[in-house]
């Protein structure tokens, strides 16, 4: 009798532990995963004659943060793993609101894994040991994508740490409800805002960034708006997998920044060298 009562016991465990395995894998899978917004439920409403109008209240609520013409600065972590490398830094931005100009430094400076990359131009340069290497390029996605773990262009990533998207939408817009709208942009690209009461400003929740083929790229959701703003973004791969990072901002000012901070000044003694000489492990990973 006590044989066939454990047996009964193993058999409930050994249940209970599938169900638990099932629904983990359901939710990766399809359903809600931790630190993702859940995504509208439904048909929608395809909001062709509202396009126009749905598109200038989106990018007039961009365009009036902080003020257009006034450069900002913020304190960045990033923790995460991205590709076969942990990735935890502690990063120091200043920007101009158009995104043409750049700085992103390690924190602190003036060590062995220390970096500064430059946006300027339409050029960007990595300097790698307080200056004795360097790498430079015609775009930013590559090399953001070395400090990151994400291959923002440089036009995308001023407007997405402020919880915007610079970009030409490429579809007509769906509308769930009042408060949910799904706009189509780039090559099968979707960024899903929402809003307060059905009146309130749009605000940018879920990001599928486009790739080569059918699947996106990688998904962005946006939390914790201080300000109208988030301050905490969660990346994770889709095409480009492993991708897995939290990036979170804080003290974020307006701020002087001459444009002389952006300029790039390589010591002459520095060693130019290609994207594969780069050590993965000790830049993302102080």
């Amino acid at each position: 009798m006590v044989g066939k009562h454990r047996l009964r016991l193993k058999t409930l465990a050994l249940a209970g532990i599938v169900a638990i395995s099932l629904s983990c894998r359901t939710s990766l899978l399809g359903g809600v995963t931790p630190d993702a917004h859940p995504l509208p439920q439904g048909i929608g409403r395809v909001a062709a004659m509202e396009a126009a109008k749905l598109v200038t209240e989106i990018i007039t609520e961009c365009e009036g943060f902080p003020i257009p013409w006034i450069p900002w600065a913020a304190d960045i972590s990033v923790r995460g793993v991205a590709g076969s490398y942990r990735v935890d830094r502690q990063l120091k931005v200043g920007m101009w609101s158009d995104g043409s100009l750049a700085r992103i430094e390690s924190a602190p400076q003036n060590t062995p894994n220390s970096f500064v990359l430059l946006i300027s131009g339409g050029s960007t340069t990595l300097l790698l040991d307080n200056g004795r290497r360097v790498v430079s390029s015609t775009r930013s996605a590559p090399l953001l994508a070395k400090v990151i773990g994400v291959p923002f262009e440089e036009r995308h990533l001023e407007a997405l740490l402020r919880g915007c998207y610079p970009t030409e939408f490429g579809g007509i817009p769906t509308l769930y409800g009042n408060e949910q709208l799904l706009l189509p942009f780039g090559a099968n690209g979707r960024a899903y805002y929402e809003r307060e009461m059905g009146t309130g400003p749009w605000r940018l929740q879920t990001l599928f960034h486009p790739n080569t083929g059918l699947e996106p790229a990688w998904r962005m959701d946006l939390f914790d708006p201080q300000g109208g703003r988030p301050r905490r973004f969660v990346v994770n791969g889709i095409a480009a997998r492993p991708l897995r990072l939290e990036i979170r901002l804080s003290n974020v000012v307006a701020a002087s920044l001459p444009r002389e901070m952006f300029e790039t000044k390589i010591p002459s003694t520095s060693r130019p060298i290609s994207l594969e000489d780069i050590d993965l492990r000790r830049l993302l990973a102080e």
